[in-house]
């Protein structure tokens, strides 16, 4: 459990992180090249200029996650304007071929997504689909 965890700028370049908790920790600048961050909850992690080449995100939470900076992804991230959605952002994060999705407690791919829209209620359906047509239209550019 490194919930919290001031980690800025440390090296952790092959860690075993698979699992852990890294909620809210600041990872600022920090080396997790190579790591395995499976399964890892990085909600809310600062994970500003961080070095994330050839890390294991599969299945890890990135919820709220700073990405700004990172190097070794690709994403993209939209902010909800509409009453009732105001304040959430939704984020795309790309792995390879593959693109997860995560906004507030949702987290997982776009047919995911999909099915949540069409479950949601009509009023929050129109916000939705445009948020995740323009984070995965920014996410294949």
């Amino acid at each position: 459990n490194l919930s919290g965890a001031n980690l800025s700028g440390a090296n952790l370049s092959g860690a075993n992180l698979s699992g852990a908790n890294l909620s809210e920790a600041n990872l600022r600048g920090a080396n997790l090249s190579g790591a395995n961050l499976s399964e890892a909850n990085l909600s809310g992690a600062n994970l500003s200029w961080a070095d994330l080449s050839e890390a294991n995100l599969r299945g890890a939470n990135l919820s709220g996650a700073n990405l700004s900076g990172a190097k070794g992804i690709i994403y993209a991230q939209v902010s909800f304007n509409w009453h009732g959605e105001r304040g959430r952002q939704l984020s795309a994060v790309k792995i390879g071929e593959e693109v997860f999705l995560f906004c507030g407690c949702f987290k997982g791919s776009e047919d995911d997504l999909k099915k949540y829209i069409r479950d949601s209620k009509e009023e929050y359906i129109a916000s939705r689909t445009s948020a995740l047509n323009a984070v995965m239209s920014l996410i294949k550019i």
